[in-house]
């Protein structure tokens, strides 16, 4: 996507060291970013950051974007029902997920899943 958009899109990947071994569920992140390219494009230069941290025995991986937001935060596409049910067969009620407007712009996605020992995630 960097290749296509050139100039008009950045990203920024931040994460702790420790979890360079944790497993994310596949077509997790990719959709989500995708849906920051479709939805949030707009005519500044749009920036991507994901953060995956762990705190308090929860991996935590925030998706956000300076794009235009949410106009309905009801109204969920089919690609946030896939990642959600996805979320729900693999951790149960083990995770949330939230999305959330910024206060001018942009958009949060949240998922928190809690990490049990011996637990893949």
């Amino acid at each position: 996507m960097k290749l296509r958009f050139k100039d008009k899109l950045d990203y920024e990947i931040i994460f702790d060291k420790e979890l360079e071994e944790k497993l994310i569920p596949p077509f997790i992140l990719q959709p989500l970013v995708e849906n920051s390219i479709k939805h949030g494009m707009k005519d500044d230069k749009l920036l991507i950051k994901i953060v995956i941290e762990e705190k308090d025995s929860q991996v935590i991986i925030y998706v956000e974007d300076n794009g235009k937001g949410f106009r309905s935060l009801k109204n969920r596409g089919k690609g946030l029902s896939l990642i959600e049910n996805r979320l729900k067969s693999l951790y149960e009620d083990n995770y949330t997920f939230n999305i959330k407007n910024g206060l001018f712009s942009g958009t949060t996605i949240e998922i928190k899943i809690n990490s049990k020992v011996g637990e893949l995630i």
